[in-house]
């Protein structure tokens, strides 16, 4: 019901929009992001949507990080807001000429005003990925992507990165390691980097995490 709702409503203002309703990662999946299965994919994750740059510098380098994603011609999969941070990072990471898709869970659609598209001013999306709930969007978000950024974030967005980081060290896991950068943007993550280094040293985690400078 559902899905014949959404893709009477959606596709009514975003015609050139592949709308995608899948409950878990599968290779099939991927193939319809990546059909020719030649570009790396990035997932963003800077989560509280309405969360705003708290000064002009955080402005500019947040929207530096997304532009080089475009320039790179990597595909930039994100949570699907128009407004604040994700909706800011989106729009930059379009101008530079991105192929960008989004993951939402269902809920969000109609409880989160922020996260309730389609807004026609999201008509670039490429894949708008539905998951039944934001418990499966998780995974779907995580396990699409050869490279995750991690921008200044909400709580939402620790959520992500620890299923991230515990999926690595499942010891039965077979998902491939995940490249996870942080660039640092103010003080935001610095207790992040903080934690993540220390369970590094403790070699609790072993995979590529990398914390850039401008």
């Amino acid at each position: 019901k559902f899905q014949a709702r959404a893709t009477k409503k959606y596709q009514s203002i975003w015609p050139k929009t592949k709308l995608i309703f899948s409950d878990q990662y599968t290779d099939a999946l991927r193939k319809l992001i990546d059909p020719a299965d030649d570009h790396v994919i990035a997932t963003v994750i800077s989560c509280a949507s309405d969360l705003k740059p708290v000064n002009e510098e955080h402005n500019r380098q947040m929207q530096e990080y997304s532009k080089i994603l475009g320039k790179l011609n990597i595909l930039y999969v994100y949570g699907g807001a128009w407004v604040g941070i994700m909706g800011l990072g989106a729009r930059a990471a379009r101008d530079a000429g991105a192929r960008i898709s989004a993951v939402i869970g269902a809920p969000q659609t109609d409880r989160c005003t922020h996260h309730n598209p389609p807004f026609a001013e999201l008509s670039f999306l490429e894949n708008f990925i539905f998951t039944t709930s934001l418990q499966n969007r998780i995974p779907v978000l995580m396990k699409l992507p050869d490279v995750i950024l991690m921008l200044p974030a909400g709580t939402g967005t620790f959520e992500e990165l620890t299923y991230a980081l515990a999926d690595w060290i499942k010891p039965t896991s077979k998902t491939m390691k995940k490249t996870i950068i942080i660039p640092r943007i103010g003080n935001h993550l610095d207790h992040v980097e903080m934690h993540l280094r220390e369970l590094i040293d403790l070699k609790i985690l072993a995979g590529p995490i990398y914390f850039i400078n401008e």
